[in-house]
């Protein structure tokens, strides 16, 4: 009996000794799993304030794109009426040019009447004292 008892003890120390390690797994793998979901909650953690960042970014961008369309349209605005400034006053120049040209033409055809006018009235005067030198001459 005091065998049958022995052996029981052993078996029960033993079965004693397995709970205890199987205690212990159980611990050991409860702290990992613990692990495992601190890290998940860390990483989903991460990921928002990821996907934030990325959002404010992408937020950012798009403002900055429309800055630059805004600035973009307001200097072609202002290009495009520099622009007609331009070819307005070019067409003004090419108006003052050929109201000037056209009044020095006029100028021109008055001084070269008068000075046409004056050499006709020299040239006759010319004759008539010629002929009038004739005139006295023959008489």
């Amino acid at each position: 009996m005091r065998t049958l008892l022995a052996t029981q003890e052993q078996e029960l120390c033993r079965l004693r000794h397995e709970i205890q390690e199987h205690h212990q797994e159980c611990s050991v793998l409860q702290n990992l799993q613990e692990e495992v979901q601190e890290n998940h909650r860390q990483q989903e953690t991460l990921l928002k304030s990821h996907d934030w960042a990325l959002t404010m970014l992408r937020d950012e961008i798009q403002e900055q794109h429309c800055q630059h369309d805004t600035l973009l349209a307001a200097q072609k605005e202002e290009f495009l009426r520099f622009q007609n400034e331009l070819q307005e006053r070019d067409q003004l120049q090419e108006i003052e040019i050929v109201q000037h040209t056209a009044a020095m033409e006029e100028h021109l055809r008055s001084e070269l009447k008068k000075v046409g006018d004056d050499v006709v009235t020299r040239c006759q005067a010319e004759k008539e004292r010629e002929l009038a030198a004739m005139v006295q001459h023959n008489m």
